[in-house]
C-alpha cells in the first residue's frame, strides 16, 4: 500500500492566557503496511497544554504504529481500555520528566490508523474526522462539546475514558481522510459541514486559516495500492 500523509498547524491571532505558542500539535507515521495521523488541541486555560499536546501526539503515534497489526484486529472495548492507560502513562511521564503539574498538560486527541483496508479512529473532545467516500464528504467522527462549543472533554479529566470514542470500520470507497481541530473546523465548514461545492484541498484550507483567531491544525491521509 502506498500512503500519502500531511499535516500542518497554524497559530491563531487571538492572545493566549499563558503563552504565545501554538497550543495545537500533530504527528504522523507511515511504512509500507500502515499509516497514522494524530492531532491534539491544547486547552487554552492550561499553562503547559502545548507541551502536553505535543508529547502526547508523538507518543500515541508511536504506539499506534508499533501495535498497528494488533489494533486493527482487536475488539473496540479492549482498544479503548488500552488507549486510556497509554494516554495516562504518557502524560504522567511528561509531567515527571518536565517537572510540571499533570493537570496542566490537558488537550483533546484525534487519531486515525489504517492499512488501506480497515481503519481505526480514537477521538476525545472536539475537532472532526471526515472521509471522502465515493466522491462525497462524510463525517466519521463528530466533535463532542459541552454546554458551549468551547467546552469539551480533555485528556487530564478524571473520567475522560467515558468520553473516549473508538471506531473500527472498513475503508470501502474511501479515498482520503481529513482531520481538523476545532480552530480549523469552524473556519472551513458551515454548521452542517457543507462546503458550497468546494472540494477540500490544502491551499483551500490554508487560505481560510491565515486570518483565524484560534490555533488551527489539519491534515490528511490518502492511499492507493
Amino acid at each position: 500500500m502506498i500512503f500519502d500523509v500531511y499535516c500542518e498547524s497554524i497559530a491563531g491571532h487571538k492572545p493566549k492566557k499563558y503563552t504565545e505558542k501554538n497550543q495545537d500539535s500533530c504527528a504522523y507515521g507511515k511504512n509500507k503496511k500502515y499509516c497514522c495521523l494524530c492531532l491534539a488541541d491544547g486547552a487554552g486555560s492550561k499553562k503547559y497544554s502545548s507541551l502536553g499536546a505535543n508529547c502526547l501526539v508523538h507518543d500515541v503515534c508511536d504506539y499506534l504504529m508499533d501495535n498497528a497489526a494488533m489494533l486493527l484486529e482487536e475488539d473496540s472495548a479492549k482498544i479503548r481500555s488500552q488507549a486510556v492507560l497509554y494516554i495516562r502513562d504518557s502524560l504522567k511521564k511528561t509531567a515527571e520528566q518536565q517537572n510540571v503539574n499533570y493537570s496542566e498538560l490537558s488537550s483533546t486527541l484525534m487519531c486515525f490508523l489504517t492499512d488501506g483496508r480497515k481503519y481505526l479512529t480514537i477521538h476525545l473532545g472536539d475537532g472532526v474526522i471526515l472521509a471522502e467516500r465515493d466522491g462525497c464528504l462524510n463525517v466519521l467522527s463528530f466533535p463532542m462539546n459541552g454546554d458551549s462549543k468551547r467546552s469539551t472533554a480533555l485528556t487530564t479529566m478524571m473520567n475522560f475514558e467515558h468520553h473516549l470514542r473508538v471506531c473500527k470500520e472498513t475503508c470501502e470507497l474511501i479515498s482520503i481522510v481529513w482531520m481538523m481541530t476545532d480552530g480549523a473546523m469552524y473556519e472551513v465548514f458551515q454548521e452542517n459541514y457543507g462546503l458550497g461545492g468546494e472540494k477540500l484541498s490544502v491551499p483551500m484550507i490554508r487560505g481560510k486559516l491565515l486570518s483565524a483567531n484560534d490555533d488551527a491544525t489539519y491534515g490528511y491521509i490518502k492511499w492507493r495500492k
